[in-house]
């Protein structure tokens, strides 16, 4: 049994949200097994899935340009996600899922948590782990094609009042 839990991640059922894990029975036993849980999760766009070979998104090895910016492994509602730059906020604390009923809409509610204080941990792809801010998590090259400058960053002109409530006085980047 796989086990990697974070000590701000309490919750025992393992349905996910703000500090909850995933995993047990609630898995659909796609890349992991049963048994399995966590509250930390792998940034799809890393690795070399067998479908959607032609996706120019993913990065498919290590071998990479600006890997200290690239996420690899983070604080996570589930095994993992593949955010997009137009992926929404969550609307509220502990707003995970997608909110339109595709589980490949808003994948960044997935890494979007409030463990730490309007911050997170996070491993990038040269292995360097550091503290991450919840609105910076907008500013990171999380696949090839990731426009960085996106609307949710300042470069971006996002404004303070765009951010869900919950989020609005946590720093800008």
């Amino acid at each position: 049994m796989l086990s990697a839990c974070c000590p701000e991640a309490a919750n025992p059922e393992r349905n996910g949200g703000t500090y909850g894990t995933w995993g047990g029975e609630s898995l659909d036993n796609d890349y992991v097994m049963q048994i399995d849980y966590g509250s930390y999760g792998v940034n799809r766009w890393v690795y070399n899935r067998r479908e959607n070979q032609t996706s120019e998104n993913y990065y498919r090895g290590y071998n990479v340009r600006g890997t200290n910016l690239i996420p690899l492994f983070l604080d996570c509602s589930w095994y993992g996600a593949g955010p997009l730059d137009i992926d929404y906020p969550p609307e509220y604390e502990g707003h995970t899922d997608s909110g339109t009923g595709d589980w490949r809409d808003n994948n960044m509610r997935r890494f979007c948590l409030n463990r730490h204080g309007a911050a997170m941990n996070g491993v990038f792809l040269d292995f360097s782990v550091r503290r991450l801010g919840l609105k910076e998590l907008w500013t990171l090259k999380w696949h090839r094609n990731y426009n960085t400058t996106n609307v949710w960053t300042k470069a971006g002109g996002v404004r303070t009042t765009d951010w869900p409530q919950w989020m609005r006085s946590f720093k800008e980047y």
